[in-house]
């Protein structure tokens, strides 16, 4: 377990491995492009947040909480409890994910992981100390924990409530880890938030991806969305699913937040 010193986030260690990404080809409720089913290799070990980044988290180091399901929000009238702070943070776009990474680093006394100017964002160093979003490779290895079902824990949706917040439960986000973790010990990897990876989003892109750690497509011109992956409290159970794969451009949806990650030395 690592834990950030200024904003207390937990992290598991993820250990390297390989697994198979993506959805077969004979799963009616898959889209275009969570397919095909692909060899991957996570090559070294890597930190992950336990749990979405919190309200809290967030504004201990951003030092403003943009959610609108929190105390001071416009949807603090649906949440279940007063307080937002246990929530997981929302209304956060990529680049926001991306500078909260690199300014917690920078409080940490670690060396940013991202270059970020007018061209955009680029990665100074893959191996780099400091705190960064998970490539999409890297989330759906850690949520499958080992599984190749549909869920970390298997395949019946009938199940999924152990798990995760999702449709139905509710008109907003959830406390987080109050659900069961998955084998690796994280939580919250199926529901509650959709979480921003790092990859931009190429809709054949599983169709050409490298099997060594795929950092997702480069950059175009015509690159409009990141990836999102993990389900949300308005999502249902196909949603949620280990393989479930979603895109948006740089806004601040109300059902999307993040989880941290760091490289690790093997």
């Amino acid at each position: 377990m690592l834990t950030s010193r200024v904003a207390q986030i937990e992290m598991r260690r993820v250990r390297a491995g390989t697994f198979r990404m993506g959805s077969p080809d004979d799963d009616a409720t898959a889209l275009f492009d969570e397919r095909p089913r692909h060899e991957v290799r996570i090559s070294r070990a890597f930190y992950l947040g336990i749990h979405p980044l919190t309200q809290a988290q967030y504004r201990a180091v951003a030092g403003v909480n943009p959610s609108w399901f929190a105390s001071t929000g416009g949807g603090k009238d649906r949440m279940a409890e007063r307080s937002g702070d246990p929530h997981p943070v929302e209304s956060v776009g990529w680049l926001d994910a991306v500078r909260f990474c690199n300014r917690l680093s920078e409080l940490e006394g670690l060396a940013p992981f991202y270059a970020i100017g007018a061209g955009g964002v680029s990665v100074l160093e893959w191996m780099g100390p400091g705190y960064r979003l998970p490539t999409e490779a890297e989330w759906e290895y850690a949520c499958r924990a080992g599984s190749s079902t549909e869920y970390c824990f298997g395949d019946d949706p009938r199940d999924l409530p152990r798990f995760a917040w999702f449709s139905g439960e509710g008109e907003s986000t959830h406390p987080v880890g109050r659900k069961r973790p998955n084998a690796w010990g994280l939580f919250d990897m199926h529901g509650n938030v959709w979480e921003w990876c790092w990859d931009w989003h190429g809709r054949d892109y599983f169709r050409r991806s490298p099997v060594d750690d795929p950092h997702g497509p480069e950059p175009s011109p015509r690159a409009t969305a990141h990836v999102l992956r993990g389900g949300s409290w308005d999502e249902d159970a196909k949603g949620a699913r280990s393989a479930s794969h979603r895109y948006t451009s740089l806004i601040r949806p109300r059902c999307v937040g993040f989880r941290v990650a760091r490289s690790a030395a093997n």
